[in-house]
């Protein structure tokens, strides 16, 4: 809503809260991104208690090499919201389908070949696949791709306004089901619901 309200005064305040979004999404995700990969020596034992030294090893390497989705998927979103801005939801929508059809190519070619390593390969290019044909879109529109902090706006604090309630009901889900499923994983039984 930020973004298509910005339309109304003018193309050059649309593409500066453009950047700013999606400085401010890259810079969270970025250390998000970083913290995860630093801290993943201590939360992958807690949260496969039960793997085998070779099961965590392995988990280890799959999640180093799926982490950096997350950067990608922050660029994606802010892509997406300014093609929605400018009615162009289905392009917007019908890039999601890359990374199901790279997976489900991906598994028919060579699951047997690369094991489980097939789904992170297929995510990873799926992504990289959305995340290019988005920039693409939004370039032609022209809006740079460049990141850019303009400060905290009016809009870009709407939008936080908008976001921090949902991130906040999302990390106590998110920890909710951490939390039952650490207790799981150390033999405790599951409550009854």
């Amino acid at each position: 809503p930020s973004l298509i309200r910005s339309q109304s005064q003018g193309f050059d305040r649309t593409k500066r809260l453009a950047q700013s979004g999606l400085a401010l999404v890259l810079a969270a995700l970025l250390v998000l991104t970083v913290v995860l990969s630093v801290t993943d020596q201590w939360l992958l034992p807690l949260l496969g208690a039960s793997f085998t030294p070779e099961k965590l090893q392995l988990t280890h390497w799959l999640f180093l090499s799926m982490v950096w989705w997350l950067p990608l998927s922050g660029a994606s979103a802010c892509w997406r919201a300014v093609l929605n801005a400018h009615d162009q939801v289905a392009l917007a929508t019908a890039v999601y389908l890359a990374s199901p059809v790279l997976t489900i190519g991906l598994l028919v070619a060579g699951a047997g070949t690369w094991g489980v390593w097939v789904l992170a390969i297929a995510q990873m290019l799926g992504v990289l696949v959305e995340t290019v044909e988005l920039a693409v879109a939004v370039k032609r529109l022209g809006y740079s791709l460049r990141p850019r902090w303009f400060g905290w706006t009016p809009e870009i604090l709407a939008i936080r306004a908008q976001h921090l309630p949902m991130l906040a009901g999302t990390l106590i889900a998110a920890g909710c089901a951490l939390v039952e499923r650490s207790g799981l994983l150390l033999g405790r039984p599951r409550p009854h619901r």
